[in-house]
């Protein structure tokens, strides 16, 4: 199958060609907003901490010298390696702050404050400055000051509870929905705070909160919450949590999976035709339907797809079912995920070479195919730009000198 030409923009064509983003976060929200950004053209100038870095770096597996994660999420970033706690750094600071159009940290509350990086430095270096706080619950309430952990985060929205079976416990997720949540979230409050700052010459102090993020997102899991909490006569919840037959995974013949989708009544009458079970269609469904336990019928249902789904092997189900536009899937493991015919038909999954880490490999940016984003690189390492960028910033080689204790030179 062949891959589409990807339509990176050009240079100057991106649109956020010339915007300068100072990265002061680490792990992955803020790392990931701030590489977003210069997927659409910025420069980002990455602040890491002297001798350390970014802890993702050492998150497991490793190429030669950083993590698969760490280049995942710090593509075409410049790395400047300082100690943001040393006086000797003060007047770095302020230029970097007068440098920047956007600000992304995520220190705990106040903390950036502490060090001389915090709004109210970066607004008087630049009044213009789009300033935005990521953090696990805010800068302010109960968890302010809590460690913002993705576990943390998804068992306070009830997206973890959700799934809670007495007698036993909910697994660990596979999915950072609060990490990634509170990224795209980010990026969309930057994107429109520059567009005002640009019509206005307003600037913006945003305070990001991945546990608001995420509870934002959940008005299908907690729509029965809401309703309750409304005191609504209507009791019923919305079933797609495993209880739909119509909805959910089933066991294939050769000991796989697949996922069924079958919600619309003409879907369903369209699959019971394919299988030989006109019986199952019901003139007297409708649209309401679609998201029940079907009461009655629900287990006839359940028995007549799981039989189906035994009598073949799970490639040959999503074969068949692709064929005929009948929407049942394979379930995936993650290495057949990243090789699979709809990744490399999409050129998803990217190929980058770097001299020190040999072949890197990108999840890309979604929108590639789009003409707003660049290609990617590997991520920098440790203070490999820091003499640039100070000399960058007015430095010269003398001052450079003096700072050598506070900055990796």
């Amino acid at each position: 199958m062949s891959r589409p030409a990807s339509s990176f923009g050009t240079k100057e064509d991106l649109p956020f060609h010339g915007v300068k983003v100072l990265d002061m976060s680490r792990h992955l929200p803020g790392p990931w907003c701030a590489q977003y950004l210069g997927d659409l053209g910025a420069e980002v100038i990455k602040v890491e901490h002297i001798g350390v870095g970014d802890p993702s770096r050492y998150n497991p597996p490793l190429y030669v010298r950083d993590s698969v994660y760490f280049h995942s999420v710090n593509s075409a970033k410049r790395s400047m390696a300082i100690d943001l706690a040393s006086p000797e750094v003060n007047s770095v600071k302020e230029r970097l702050l007068q440098w920047s159009d956007i600000v992304v940290e995520s220190f705990r509350p106040r903390g950036a404050s502490k060090l001389g990086v915090g709004y109210e430095q970066a607004v008087i270096a630049n009044p213009r400055v789009v300033y935005c706080s990521i953090s696990g619950f805010g800068q302010t309430g109960p968890y302010a000051y809590s460690p913002g952990h993705d576990l943390a985060i998804q068992s306070l929205t009830g997206l973890l509870g959700g799934s809670f079976v007495p007698g036993d416990f909910p697994r660990n997720p596979s999915f950072h929905a609060a990490d990634y949540a509170g990224g795209a979230t980010a990026v969309i409050a930057i994107l429109a705070a520059y567009v005002r700052m640009l019509r206005s010459g307003k600037g913006a102090l945003l305070d990001i909160s991945m546990y608001d993020s995420v509870m934002s997102m959940l008005e299908i899991r907690l729509s029965g919450a809401l309703g309750r909490a409304a005191n609504l006569a209507d009791k019923r919840e919305i079933e797609v949590w495993g209880g739909n037959p119509r909805y959910r995974c089933y066991a294939t013949g050769d000991g796989k999976a697949v996922t069924v989708g079958l919600l619309e009544p003409k879907v369903w009458a369209k699959f019971c035709q394919h299988i030989g079970r006109e019986d199952l269609i019901s003139e007297n469904e409708t649209l309401g339907d679609r998201l029940t336990s079907h009461n009655e019928n629900g287990e006839r249902y359940r028995s007549a797809i799981a039989s189906y789904c035994l009598t073949m092997t799970r490639d040959e189900i999503a074969e068949e079912m692709r064929n005929h536009g009948i929407p049942i899937t394979p379930v995936l493991d993650p290495d057949e995920a990243v090789s699979s015919d709809i990744a490399t038909s999409r050129s998803i999954v990217s190929h980058v070479s770097d001299d020190i880490e040999g072949d890197i490999l990108h999840l890309a940016n979604p929108l590639q195919h789009s003409g707003l984003v660049r290609s990617r690189s590997g991520g920098p390492a440790i203070g490999a730009h820091t003499q640039e960028i100070l000399s960058e910033l007015g430095f010269d080689e003398q001052q450079i000198a003096k700072m050598k204790g506070a900055c990796a030179i």
